[in-house]
C-alpha cells in the first residue's frame, strides 16, 4: 500500500472547510446553551429586561448602528475606537427608546405579549392565606 502525498483537491479542501465550520458552529452552540443553563438558570430582573429589550433592539439596530457609524465615520480616530462607539452609542440609544417608547405601549403587547400579573405574596390580603390555597398540614 502506498500513501499519496499530493495535496487534497480543492473541492475535496472547500467541502472539508464547510464541514468543519458547520460542526464547529453547531458545537458553539450548544456549548453556550449548556454554559448559559448551567450558571445562568435563576431568575434576573437585569437579564430579563435585556430579553424583553431584544426583539427591539434586533429590528431597529440597522437604523441606530447605520447611523451612529455615519457619525464617526470621518473622525480621525482608529476602526476600533470608531466601532466601540458605534456599539455602545447605538446599544445605548436602542434601549433608552425601548424604556421610553416601547416598553410599556401597545408596541410592547406586540412585540413582547401581554406581561403577567405581579404574584400576589401571602399575608398581603391580611389573612396570610390566599383564597384558594388549602393550608399545609
Amino acid at each position: 500500500m502506498q500513501l499519496d502525498l499530493r495535496p487534497a483537491s480543492s473541492e475535496a479542501l472547500r467541502l472539508g472547510t464547510a464541514a468543519f465550520g458547520a460542526v464547529s458552529a453547531w458545537l458553539l452552540i450548544f456549548g453556550l446553551t449548556g454554559l448559559f443553563l448551567r450558571y445562568l438558570d435563576t431568575h434576573n430582573a437585569t437579564w430579563r429586561y435585556l430579553s424583553d429589550a431584544s426583539y427591539w433592539m434586533y429590528i431597529m439596530h440597522p437604523v441606530a448602528v447605520l447611523s451612529f457609524q455615519m457619525m464617526v465615520a470621518e473622525a480621525d480616530l482608529a476602526a476600533g475606537v470608531k466601532c466601540v462607539i458605534a456599539l455602545t452609542g447605538s446599544t445605548a440609544v436602542l434601549l433608552a427608546s425601548y424604556q421610553l417608547l416601547v416598553r410599556r405601549t401597545w408596541v410592547g403587547v406586540l412585540l413582547n405579549g401581554k406581561r403577567a400579573e405581579a404574584p400576589v405574596e401571602a399575608g398581603v390580603l391580611g389573612s396570610g392565606v390566599l383564597a384558594g390555597d388549602t393550608p399545609q398540614a
